[in-house]
């Protein structure tokens, strides 16, 4: 696929998906139009189609924003309820432990329901990335989990959350929110729900911003 393409997708037999916009329409024959109202009728598929606003890719898209929004809401309420449950009452290298291994798990669950997702070509990178990212952040997870289980004291356990293993997983876990933030802003700027007629003539209804929230701060969720 050459940058041209994501403006002018191709059809599945190599044409211009405008060619079977045209058909799907009914287009009117040329040779039966003014000049003027052939160009504006033209106009009026070129801005449906864009030779790309209806693209294929754009409902799997959408639909594999639907998929990551449910993966995300999942992780987060998870590690939510490990949080909430570890900070109530007095801490304790037990419920450090129960946090940090919880924690482990849903990233593991994340990243396991993500590896069976086909990403569309245009977020195959933001996809790439979200991987990486999640893992990290699930090995600096499993660090403080160790020094949980291993730790006699929650003293032993603060100086740890205090010193490189916290600073290296506070590090990974605000990656994980620029890249959500990131992935958020790119659904609802790039990702568009319905197809959009410019031509007042054609009753559709109007492409809609994709709406997703992914929870990426705790007062979003």
């Amino acid at each position: 696929m050459g940058p041209s393409d994501h403006i002018f997708p191709r059809a599945t037999d190599g044409r211009c998906a405008i060619t079977d916009a045209r058909r799907a329409i009914g287009f009117v024959a040329e040779e039966n139009l003014p000049r003027t109202a052939r160009r504006l009728l033209l106009l009026g598929v070129l801005v449906v189609v864009a030779c790309g606003g209806s693209s294929q890719e754009s409902p799997a898209a959408a639909e594999y924003a639907k998929d990551i929004e449910r993966l995300v809401g999942t992780m987060n309420a998870t590690i939510d309820a490990h949080d909430d449950q570890a900070d109530s009452g007095s801490p304790s290298i037990e419920k450090e432990r129960v946090r940090f291994a919880g924690g482990l798990a849903a990233r593991d669950d994340f990243l396991n329901g993500i590896a069976d997702l086909d990403p569309p070509a245009a977020l195959a990178d933001l996809h790439s990335n979200a991987v990486v990212i999640i893992e990290d952040l699930r090995d600096r997870t499993k660090d403080l989990g160790d020094i949980a289980q291993s730790a006699a004291t929650m003293d032993e356990f603060t100086s740890a959350w205090q010193g490189a293993p916290g600073d290296a997983f506070r590090a990974a876990d605000g990656r994980s929110i620029e890249l959500c933030l990131q992935v958020e802003t790119f659904f609802r700027d790039s990702v568009t729900q319905g197809v959009e007629f410019a031509s007042p003539w054609m009753q559709t209804a109007a492409a809609q911003p994709l709406d997703i929230n992914l929870g990426c701060l705790e007062a979003a969720r």
